[in-house]
């Protein structure tokens, strides 16, 4: 189930913190300025990947890139 009631909006300057498991999105750049980005991974060496979380953002991807949500 794909939920849509944490949508943020960022201004220039802003940043946003996430898990990094949450499942998250950037509408396609439009500007004619370069859109810069750092990305900063903090991740315990006890964590491991859940196949069930990959398939579920695999799976919003693709809705996402085919326009549905």
């Amino acid at each position: 189930m794909l939920r849509n009631d944490s949508l943020v909006l960022l201004n220039k300057k802003n940043i946003l913190i996430h898990h990094c498991q949450s499942i998250h999105f950037s509408a396609p750049h439009v500007s004619d300025f370069p859109r810069l980005g750092l990305l900063l991974v903090f991740r315990g060496e006890h964590t491991q990947d859940s196949q069930e979380m990959k398939a579920a953002y695999q799976k919003a991807r693709a809705l996402m890139e085919a326009g549905i949500s």
